[in-house]
């Protein structure tokens, strides 16, 4: 029984401390590790750090649940997912190659879980992706499904029929967003147009 209050107060402390060095700090960090190297045109994925089969997994979740419930710009929420989703997609090599099959599916579900979260930030809040941005999030949507097109020649029938679910997932979130970058572009046109119409009228 004291352990366990130990520990809960060693947790509260912990957050509460986190609120106030890395909560102030967050927006800039979660948005500078977005990072593309153009060059190669391709898509470099944070460090995945602590992996799901660890025992000290939870404590990541709780800390990585409180810095989400943290952020109310949804430009930054949207960049803390997009890093979210790319640093569990970057542990399911590990997760197979550790034999930990299940795992790997529910972090890979999870990756895609944060994607479409993405989508419903930028539907409800009425934002366009700014180009850079939709660059890195279609980015981010093939190397994820580089990576699972990997994984799915390594696992067995059955997996690899969930991994291709998966993939499809990763499209469908991928052509969400080029669909709502320009539905902005279409918007933009159907009210330049009327303005254009009544000045020639006018002429």
């Amino acid at each position: 029984m004291k352990t366990i209050q130990f520990i809960t107060i060693l947790l509260f402390l912990f957050l509460t401390t986190f609120s106030h060095t890395y909560g102030e700090e967050i927006q800039p960090k979660i948005v500078n590790e977005i990072t593309t190297d153009t060059k190669k045109n391709d898509y470099i994925l944070p460090f995945p750090g602590m992996l799901p089969n660890n025992p000290l997994y939870i404590l990541k979740v709780i800390r990585d649940k409180f810095i989400e419930n943290l952020i109310s710009d949804p430009e930054i929420k949207i960049a803390f997912h997009l890093m979210q989703a790319d640093k569990q997609i970057g542990m399911i090599n590990n997760l197979i190659n550790d034999n930990n099959v299940n795992l790997a599916i529910k972090t890979a579900l999870k990756a895609e879980d944060n994607n479409t979260k993405i989508t419903i930030i930028y539907k409800f809040s009425h934002i366009k992706p700014t180009l850079k941005m939709k660059d890195a999030l279609i980015l981010s949507a093939k190397k994820h499904q580089e990576i699972l097109s990997e994984i799915i020649k390594k696992v067995k029938n059955n997996d690899k029929k969930t991994f291709n679910q998966i993939m499809e997932f990763s499209k469908i979130n991928e052509q969400e967003i080029i669909r709502i970058y320009n539905s902005f572009s279409i918007k933009r046109t159907e009210t330049e147009n009327p303005v254009e119409i009544i000045t020639t009228s006018n002429l």
